[in-house]
């Protein structure tokens, strides 16, 4: 049988009851019990959590089955007859102890009953998280009769699974906060771990910084910590490098969150909340030496002169931002124009940009994962194919943002916008079909297509101009100024359209 794996011990806590209830007290004063209720690993029934009580030898198997990803076999054998002589076959455990028992989780008694309404002691416990830890003693034989859980309670307080866990008689039976300590320190490998929580903005990553691609660094607002177990290391506007685990979330897609974390003492994020009393924006902005404009909706926004900002993953003050960057329009102000920006707002203030302007904009037509080359439509050159070395990618969807991206993952249709030369974000979700309507001019200077019931602006800068096909294979640009009578035809017909990061048009493609 193969060993469980320390992850799915975060499935078993929902096992230990079965009636939730919402208004269930919030604080144990246990902190290690306090995070798993938080983060729902632990709910209460009617009775609240009952922390004192104890857990049936069938509760327990039953966690261990789902723990040790077997619930799957479940079904399968709750219709066997058990092996043991006190077990019905129309008892709810039924099949969860005859997988166990298959799969030689457990024993029963000499006398052939297995006691599923049994508390379980502190010893059988602590044998079946070791077992579920992957962590099996090596000198069971010399430990027979009453003896044979020291080799079990021996590894458990080796790699941890008892830190913290006062007890007194193993013999005895468990109580469920017992029972929720020694479960925590198992999910936490063999180093039970201190968590402490914090309020504040992820501020940089690899792409920006000197980091590791799993690293960020977080600006504290405010410590979160109200236990007085926990000793918080960190107080407001501390900058701290932390790492960020794969599997809690994107590096790319918490740039510029304010967020609630859960850190441990290694400084790893065990889970992140992001806060969405902020605003955050994405589109063109127009920075002022004191004010943004942000364009997606057209509102002006005060900032920080001293903010830290970046812009093609270059870092500026805001007051340097705009100097160096902007120029001065018709009326003598200082501005600053970014295609595209990242941005984060409240109460009418900026507290993050991360931005970007375009030195090309295109299709893909195809990728050369080897060489980290990607093939694109050039407009520059009538649609003919270009190909472009590209050192580091990212990808964009509207719904979710920014996320880190292998080349690997860039796909025919997606759009391309090249930055610092050969850096790129990608629009993952480019893709659309619609009935094309029209392409007309608006004031002698802007121009848009109508598709189905929207209407997409038209490009008309050189590099990031759209292309067209009639037939899907062969290509050319669309010039919106002057287009050619092959497009017009398209008029009527269901078409492909591919949309760059602002929503701008960059193919029309018919059948």
């Amino acid at each position: 049988m193969a060993r469980k794996t320390k992850v799915l011990i975060l499935t078993i806590l929902m096992l230990l009851f079965f009636t939730t209830i919402t208004n269930a007290i919030s604080t144990t004063g246990n902190s290690k019990v306090d995070w798993l209720i938080e983060h729902g690993y632990v709910t209460g029934d009617s009775r609240g959590y009952r922390l004192n009580d104890s857990i049936t030898r069938a509760e327990t198997t039953k966690m261990i089955v789902e723990a040790g990803g077997l619930g799957e076999y479940v079904d399968s054998f709750k219709y066997l007859a058990s092996k043991f002589n006190d077990v019905s076959l129309d008892h709810w455990a039924n099949g969860y102890i005859n997988t166990a028992f298959i799969n030689q989780l457990i024993n029963g008694y000499t006398d052939n009953t297995f006691r599923p309404s049994k508390d379980i002691t502190y010893a059988e416990v602590i044998k079946l998280l070791v077992l579920v830890n992957g962590d099996i003693p090596s000198n069971l034989e010399f430990y027979t009769g009453p003896s044979w859980a020291i080799p079990y309670i021996l590894k458990a307080g080796e790699v941890g699974i008892l830190e913290g866990v006062e007890i007194s008689n193993y013999y005895v039976p468990a109580t469920r906060e017992k029972v929720f300590e020694m479960v925590f320190n198992t999910m936490f490998e063999e180093e039970p771990l201190a968590l402490e929580e914090y309020h504040g903005i992820i501020m940089e990553n690899y792409r920006v910084s000197r980091l590791d691609d799993d690293e960020v660094s977080f600006i504290v607002f405010e410590d979160l910590n109200r236990s007085s177990d926990v000793k918080p290391r960190y107080k407001k506007n501390d900058k701290v490098k932390l790492t960020l685990p794969k599997d809690i979330e994107d590096v790319e897609y918490l740039m510029g969150k304010v967020v609630d974390i859960t850190v441990d003492n290694n400084n790893v994020i065990t889970d992140v909340e992001v806060d969405d009393s902020y605003s955050y924006m994405e589109g063109p902005i127009l920075a002022y030496e004191d004010e943004v404009y942000v364009g997606m909706n057209g509102e002006y926004y005060s900032v920080d002169e001293e903010l830290q900002v970046y812009h093609n993953d270059a870092s500026y003050k805001y007051s340097r931002y705009v100097d160096r960057l902007g120029a001065y329009d018709e009326d003598e102000n200082l501005a600053f124009l970014a295609e595209f920006a990242n941005v984060t707002i409240k109460n009418g203030r900026v507290y993050f940009i991360d931005s970007f302007t375009f030195s090309d904009i295109a299709p893909v037509e195809d990728v050369v994962t080897k060489y980290d080359e990607v093939v694109i439509y050039d407009d520059s050159s009538d649609a003919g194919l270009r190909t472009l070395y590209i050192s580091n990618v990212l990808s964009y969807n509207y719904e979710w943002g920014f996320e880190t991206l292998k080349h690997r993952s860039i796909r025919d249709g997606d759009v391309i916008h090249i930055y610092d030369k050969d850096k790129a974000i990608v629009r993952k979700d480019s893709k659309n079909k619609g009935y094309f309507a029209d392409l007309f001019e608006y004031e002698r200077e802007y121009y848009f297509a109508e598709i189905g019931r929207d209407t997409y602006q038209v490009r008309t800068t050189e590099d990031k101009r759209p292309v067209y096909s009639i037939d899907g294979e062969n290509f050319k640009t669309l010039y919106a100024e002057d287009p050619d009578r092959d497009l017009l035809d398209l008029i009527g017909s269901e078409v492909t359209y591919l949309l760059d990061i602002n929503g701008h048009i960059q193919a029309i493609i018919g059948k």
